[in-house]
């Protein structure tokens, strides 16, 4: 079994004030992890980066909370 690491990402903050490109991706995973009980743990981590672009990979920069998590995690 694998423990999931579910990334959810809005590029504007009006998609985060609005909710629902973020209440969206939250249901798809959840309904995925729901049908998928054989593969995955229910020890799940959650990274959420709001209003930030993936233009030139700009979400996996040191500022952004999928960058430090893939920094901390090519630090072990």
């Amino acid at each position: 079994m694998y423990r999931p690491i579910c990334y959810e990402r809005v590029s504007s903050f009006d998609q985060v004030l609005s909710g629902s490109g973020l209440d969206d991706q939250r249901s798809i995973i959840e309904q995925f992890l729901y049908d998928n009980p054989e593969n995955f743990t229910k020890n799940r981590i959650y990274i959420t980066d709001e209003g930030v672009t993936a233009f030139k990979n700009a979400n996996i920069s040191a500022e952004c909370i999928l960058g430090k998590f893939l920094q901390d995690e090519r630090g072990r």
